[in-house]
């Protein structure tokens, strides 16, 4: 009886040690000779089981454990066992670059809101830094910095526009950064303003308050521009703008608005008006039969009607009585007067009133006769010349303010006079001086105003003499020196003491014109020049020009800094793709620098560099992934970087291996092309890995893979694989055998 011994089993093929990068996988694999039996695989002695982490497998004698998303601690030795046999390998996990898998974004976002930056990193727990602009940030009540896993946030809080910045995620030396752009909130009025009521001669104040400081306001009457004078005085308090309206009439009544950019606000003034009273009361009269009787007052505003009476009876204006008005000052001329005009006479005014009595005292007819009598013989035998003046007014200028002095000369003294302004006559007052010096005669004019302007007479009888009183023009309100920011626009204005017609702007002493540049406005007496679309060369003295009257001032243009407006937003692209990178300067025709990871950048095959007015490209092409990393564009001292990520293409196989038939003893070559050279791949028979010795030659050119198996014998036919990744191609070889006979000979 034949006793046959089963061999025990054991490992055909045994693990391997195998090295993989973190975050990827690896297969460990062996095989049994028997496919009956089953196994346990442990880890550092640790029992393993089929879950996330490690995947089991078998098939008949093949065993395998794969191992996923790779961790450093995935490091270690792996055995597989079964009984007392047992084969271990051990595994090496390369630690991984850290890198950011997503990169920050730039962000838009409103006034007062909340910006929240994200980005991620390729491996969770490492310590990064958030900067803007270089300068390092701290968690507080402004900025909320998380972290979770590989995930990072930077939370803005209550953003301002001084927020608007670039912000920078740090971590070792790699970094990620992006722009933050905060959009102003239109601005509104906090506080509106109110409708006020206030009485004639006293002042207002219209008050509102903006959302925000430093917003230039307009104030209009009834939609009519408002500008400060002595009339109007505007000021601004940090958010509080008032409008003070002083010594007020009853024409300031009306609607008043104040405008912010779109944003406005308005109300209404009522002035409530005074009722008038006599300033100066009429004063008691006593004329002399045949005479004329005056009587005066002045009333405490103009514009109002008087009534004139007599005990309590009605006047009108007539032969008898000459009623005349003068702004305030009212009067009575009662002409050719009797005993019988004797009584008591009332100026009325509205609700006010004033009272004086006249007396009219009688002559002597015979009186009357000696002395018309004699007055006829004096005529008669006079050889007395004709009255003339031998000095005539002159013209006079004087400043606004000013007091302009008039004087002329008679040919003789303790004539009667009687001074004019535009054939009104004039009587002393505040206003004007009249005195008389023998022959000599004398009118000042005080606190002269634009009203004051026209032509003065001095009559005596029937000569006169007439001159003119102008104002002299000058600036009420001179030009001021302004400094603006490039690219804006900016207002030159002042003012005169009175309208005029010819007025000459000059910069650097050279007459400008009016074109796209240039812009003139006058308005009354305000002179306006705008000056748009400011560049530095605009700096420079600027003067206004009317007569022997100028005022200069000086424009600063403050040039922009050179700044991104758009910057290099991050990019990710497949392999043998072409990448575009852009961005956009505030300032066109600058130079720019491109460079990768802080190398120079020059166009060629690889790069073509573009420029086109304020824009710059840089086109990378035929990418691959060597070319990712970080990319910046540099202009002066201004710069912006974003990351360009290169996703790389799978390899596949563009040609196959293909089935073989070859004799016993001879070699035969198995190929395959894959679609990219430098790809490592494993070669197999009968998903046994192999390994080049005296009967496998493996060889790689390029994208050209081969396996060279010599010396064919019956036992090398089988499947062969080529595995590349997760990849891969089969073919199967068939030994012929040599023939017995074959062999003998």
């Amino acid at each position: 009886m034949l006793l046959v011994k089963e061999q025990p089993p054991f490992f055909t093929k045994k693990l391997q040690n195998s090295k993989a990068e973190e975050g990827g996988f690896v297969i460990f694999c062996c095989e049994i000779s028997k496919s009956t039996l089953s196994v346990q695989w442990k880890r550092n002695a640790q029992i393993l089981n089929t879950n996330n982490k490690f995947e089991i497998k078998q098939n008949r004698c093949y065993h395998e454990l794969k191992i996923k998303d790779l961790k450093l601690e995935d490091s270690g030795s792996y055995t597989c066992q079964f009984g007392n046999t047992e084969t271990t390998a051990t595994l090496s996990v390369n630690e991984q670059p850290l890198f950011f898998k997503k990169g920050l974004e730039n962000v838009e976002a409103l006034e007062q809101d909340t910006a929240t930056l994200c980005c991620e990193l390729s491996k969770p727990g490492v310590s990064v830094q958030w900067k803007k602009n270089t300068q390092p940030l701290r968690a507080n009540k402004k900025y909320e910095i998380k972290q979770d896993g590989c995930l990072l946030y930077l939370h803005i809080k209550d953003l301002k526009p001084d927020d608007s910045s670039s912000y920078t995620c740090q971590s070792e030396s790699i970094e990620t950064t992006a722009r933050l752009s905060v959009k102003e909130l239109p601005v509104f009025f906090k506080i509106q303003l109110q409708n006020v009521t206030a009485e004639e001669d006293s002042a207002a104040s219209l008050c509102c308050e903006l959302s925000r400081p430093g917003v230039c306001v307009q104030w209009k009457k009834n939609q009519l521009p408002l500008r400060p004078s002595k009339k109007y005085e505007m000021t601004q308090d940090y958010c509080c703008v008032q409008l003070n309206i002083k010594d007020l009439k009853v024409e300031d009544s009306g609607r008043y608005t104040c405008q912010a950019e779109r944003a406005e606000t308005s109300s209404t003034l009522s002035v409530k008006e005074l009722s008038p009273f006599f300033r100066v009361l009429l004063q008691n009269v006593t004329a002399e039969e045949e005479a004329t009787a005056i009587l005066s007052c002045e009333l405490s505003k103009a514009g109002v009607s008087p009534r004139w009476k007599k005990n309590q009876q009605p006047l009108q204006d007539n032969r008898k009585y000459e009623i005349k008005q003068d702004g305030c000052c009212f009067q009575l001329h009662i002409k050719d007067v009797k005993s019988e005009d004797s009584g008591r006479y009332t100026c009325e005014a509205g609700s006010a009133q004033t009272s004086a009595t006249v007396a009219v005292n009688g002559i002597y007819k015979c009186n009357i006769f000696i002395c018309s009598y004699m007055l006829q013989s004096l005529l008669c035998f006079s050889t007395e010349k004709p009255l003339f003046f031998k000095k005539l007014l002159q013209n006079v200028e004087i400043e606004e303010d000013g007091t302009a002095s008039l004087l002329c000369e008679l040919s003789k003294p303790g004539i009667a006079v009687q001074w004019r302004k535009n054939k009104q006559p004039l009587r002393a007052n505040k206003k004007y001086d009249i005195k008389q010096d023998g022959c000599l005669m004398f009118l000042t004019v005080k606190d002269l105003k634009l009203e004051d302007c026209g032509s003065y007479t001095c009559q005596a009888g029937t000569t006169e003499t007439t001159t003119v009183l102008s104002i002299k023009v000058f600036f009420k309100k001179d030009l001021e020196n302004v400094t603006a920011e490039e690219d804006n626009h900016v207002i030159l204005s002042c003012e005169l003491s009175k309208p005029v017609v010819a007025v000459q702007w000059k910069k650097n002493q050279q007459p400008l014109r009016a074109n796209k540049k240039y812009e003139m406005k006058q308005d009354g007496c305000l002179l306006q020049l705008l000056i748009k679309d400011l560049k530095p060369e605009d700096t420079g003295s600027y003067t206004c020009l009317t007569g022997s009257a100028e005022t200069v001032a000086t424009v600063t243009v403050k040039e922009l800094p050179l700044i991104f407006k758009v910057p290099l937003r991050n990019v990710m692209a497949e392999e043998a793709q072409t990448a575009s990178l852009s961005c956009e300067l505030s300032k066109s025709g600058m130079s720019v620098q491109w460079k990768k990871n802080t190398q120079p950048l020059r166009a060629n095959k690889k790069y073509d560099i573009k420029e086109h007015g304020f824009n710059h490209q840089l086109f990378i092409k035929d990418l691959k992934p060597e070319d990712s990393g970080s990319y910046s564009c540099h202009a002066g001292d201004t710069e912006t970087m974003a990351m360009l990520s290169v996703k790389e293409l799978a390899p596949f196989f563009i040609k196959k291996l293909q089935n073989v038939d070859a004799a016993e003893g001879s070699t035969v070559c198995l190929f395959c092309e894959l679609s990219k050279p430098n790809v490592s791949v494993q070669w197999r028979k009968n998903r046994q890995v192999l390994k080049a010795s005296g009967k496998y030659e493996m060889k790689q050119d390029g994208c050209i893979v081969r396996l060279n198996i010599q010396d064919l014998n019956p036992e090398d036919k089988g499947s062969y694989t080529c595995l590349a990744g997760n990849i891969e191609t089969t073919a199967n070889v068939v030994v012929k055998e040599t023939s017995v006979s074959s062999k003998k000979d």
